[in-house]
């Protein structure tokens, strides 16, 4: 028996199925890279206005969006279709569009979090002997409720590539839609890869602070607005310490406005929307207060309902 074979009898049957057990585990774990404790819902949409880009009909295009979402949803982050969440309020195939409307559509969805906008640039130098044709593509991604830019990426070949001297239309159609098929791989790794960083705790420049209460958790921060209405300045006082010391996945929170009993906060969290909802809603009961919690769009307004005190007669003061 050789030395191998006396090793291996000598691991005790726990031991075994101790590593067995850790083997299962490590094959059929998922391999995503995006805490799934809060991830972004990311929206992909062309950025056409300028004359000098791509339009959004061309089939370009269509394989570029299609090759960028792949990457995105390659690596675990939820991507959405335009044309799919706004089919019911949106028009449908409009080209050329300003940055405002794209981020107003973005908005109108209430169901992302993270725009994703790409342009591509492609051009054709006719030479005697080929024509050179070169194309770019540029992407940008932000937060579609604060604006808070979370990357920015460039991406093109090393050098142009050969085409046929006299290539028809059809010809740069497929050389282009070639070249950007693959730039846009490129591009979409790097975009997924600043948002996952962000995701897992790296920042990425937002300079918001750690978790703390009751311990936070990994996953993209969003920004919400919470407004606190009715409520008495110690109150208000109370409430902000509840969504600082017991709310989990807290980031970070500053005041925008205060008057005498109203105050209005931007609030980043990981936390989803339904259990900061729920927080809220306890924190009127640990305050006893009575009061309605509305959300919309990522704000929230917290309104304390004023009881009229019960008047207590005296027996004795009766007429």
């Amino acid at each position: 028996m050789t030395r191998n074979n006396l090793a291996f009898r000598g691991i005790t049957m726990r031991t075994a199925l101790a590593v067995a057990a850790m083997v299962a585990l490590m094959v059929c774990a998922p391999m995503r890279t995006v805490n799934a404790a809060n991830e972004p819902r990311v929206l992909m949409m062309t950025e056409d206005f300028d004359k000098d880009t791509v339009p959004r009909n061309s089939r370009v295009n269509k394989r570029v969006l299609a090759a960028l979402q792949e990457e995105f949803d390659q690596s675990g982050i939820k991507i959405y279709d335009e044309a799919a969440l706004t089919l019911d309020f949106g028009a449908q195939g409009r080209q050329r569009r300003p940055d405002a409307e794209l981020i107003d559509v973005a908005r109108s969805t209430r169901q992302v979090d993270v725009l994703a906008l790409y342009s591509i640039y492609a051009s054709a130098e006719p030479l005697d002997y080929m024509t050179k044709v070169r194309v770019r593509i540029s992407g940008r991604m932000f937060d579609v409720n604060s604006g808070r830019i979370l990357g920015n990426f460039e991406s093109e070949l090393p050098k142009p590539s050969p085409a046929p001297k006299d290539c028809s239309r059809e010809c740069l159609l497929e050389s282009v839609g070639k070249d950007a098929k693959a730039i846009a791989q490129n591009l979409g790794e790097a975009l997924q890869m600043k948002l996952n960083h962000i995701v897992g705790g790296g920042g990425g420049g937002s300079g918001r602070s750690e978790a703390r209460g009751g311990g936070g958790s990994d996953g993209y921060a969003v920004e919400y607005k919470i407004t606190l209405d009715g409520f008495t300045a110690r109150e208000m006082d109370d409430f902000e310490d509840l969504m600082v010391q017991k709310f989990r996945g807290y980031r970070s929170h500053r005041s925008i406005d205060t008057q005498s009993k109203r105050r209005t906060y931007i609030y980043e969290s990981s936390s989803e929307s339904s259990a900061l909802e729920r927080n809220l809603r306890r924190s009127l009961d640990h305050l006893d207060a009575q009061g309605q919690v509305q959300f919309s769009n990522n704000a929230y307004v917290v309104t304390k309902i004023g009881l009229r005190k019960p008047v207590r007669e005296n027996a004795g003061d009766r007429w």
